[in-house]
Parts: structure tokens; sequence; C-alpha cells
């Protein structure tokens, strides 16, 4: 507060905290995704630093067409959770995979 105002706070800017980006989509036949969880989660039998698995990502949403409608820069991303359903073989429904990840900011850029 600032001395004699004792109606407010004044905010300032401070430590930024970054939430978890998280993203889902139907299962592929690309296996980039996979293979950059195994190897963030040092599941692909080689051990790395943090420093090793971080990557710049760009994510792009894009509408029914497949035309990129929004993007943003991601920076030092790395994965933190990968899932995918149930395999169900009585159903004819598509199996989703879901992956969280770690990040140190984004940027929404012009598409």
């Amino acid at each position: 507060r600032d001395g004699g105002d004792n109606n407010s706070k004044r905010k300032e800017p401070g430590w930024t905290n970054y939430p978890n980006i998280t993203l889902t989509r139907g299962m592929s036949q690309d296996r980039d995704l996979i293979n950059w969880a195994n190897e963030s989660m040092n599941l692909d039998g080689v051990k790395k630093t943090a420093v090793q698995s971080k990557r710049d990502i760009t994510i792009t949403l894009n509408d029914a067409r497949q035309v990129g409608v929004r993007r943003w820069n991601v920076y030092e991303a790395f994965c933190a959770s990968y899932k995918f359903d149930d395999f169900d073989a009585d159903s004819d429904d598509f199996v989703i995979e879901t992956i969280e990840l770690a990040h140190e900011g984004w940027e929404e850029v012009s598409i």
C-alpha cells in the first residue's frame, strides 16, 4: 500500500508462473510426440538432463478445414505427462491422447 492510502492495494509485476499446457487429440500414427514424451520422461532408457529434453515448439489451433486460426510459440517446453484412453475392442470411438507440457513461457504470434 502507498503511505496514507488505506483504501486500495497496488499490484506490481513479479515472478511469472506459467501453468502447464494440456493438449488433447485423437491418437495418430505420428511417433514424434510419443518419442519426445518418452525422451522427456527418460522412458527411452537414455539418461538426459532437463536441458536436453526441452524444446521451443509452436502450437497451432486449426479450424474444421485444418486452416490455422491461432498460433503460439512455447519456450523451453518438455513433456510432464502423457496418457491415452483405454483400448476397447468393442468400441469404435477414437483413442484420445493427452500430453501435458511444462514450459518457461509463451507468446501468441500472428498467422
